[in-house]
């Protein structure tokens, strides 16, 4: 499992988590790691299949959920990825990854105050965004003032503001 932390290299992280799971198929953590990082290969297929496994391995843990949250998220089934985010957090997960996942749905659903809430107090692009379409433009601003990116988004979201 160490030895997929050593590379940036997706396609190497997927080979040494498979390999680990291949060797320890009754740990949840070969499976989880291997769905996350098959979901940031985008194949959202593998990940689901590798992050159930993990989730049958060892039921109602909060980083599987998310894990799994964010694939539901991927494919668009916001009700599922809420309901699993929900879930994680209910299992202990305090991180604010699930927060901003959650704000991420909010604002596709169009609950811009809920979303904002959800992102908390970190600056974020999005966090910046649910403002704007809650009319909060100078909320916005400030939020956007401490974003840390030079991203074109950015800028426009700037200008919009």
């Amino acid at each position: 499992m160490h030895a997929a932390t050593l590379t940036d290299k997706l396609q190497q992280k997927a080979q040494i988590y498979q390999a680990y799971a291949d060797n320890f198929p009754e740990d949840w953590k070969g499976f989880n790691n291997l769905g996350a990082t098959n979901a940031n290969q985008n194949n959202l297929v593998f990940a689901k299949t590798n992050l159930e496994k993990a989730n049958e391995l060892d039921p109602d843990n909060g980083i599987v959920l998310n894990n799994l949250g964010v694939v539901a998220l991927a494919e668009g089934d916001y009700e599922k990825a809420e309901e699993y985010f929900n879930a994680a957090k209910d299992a202990g997960i305090n991180s604010p990854e699930i927060g901003y996942n959650l704000g991420v749905i909010y604002i596709k659903q169009a609950k811009y105050d809920e979303a904002i809430q959800s992102f908390g107090a970190a600056a974020s692009f999005n966090k910046a965004l649910a403002q704007v379409l809650d009319g909060s433009s100078s909320a916005a601003s400030g939020t956007l003032d401490n974003v840390d990116s030079d991203a074109a988004l950015l800028g426009y979201l700037k200008a919009i503001t």
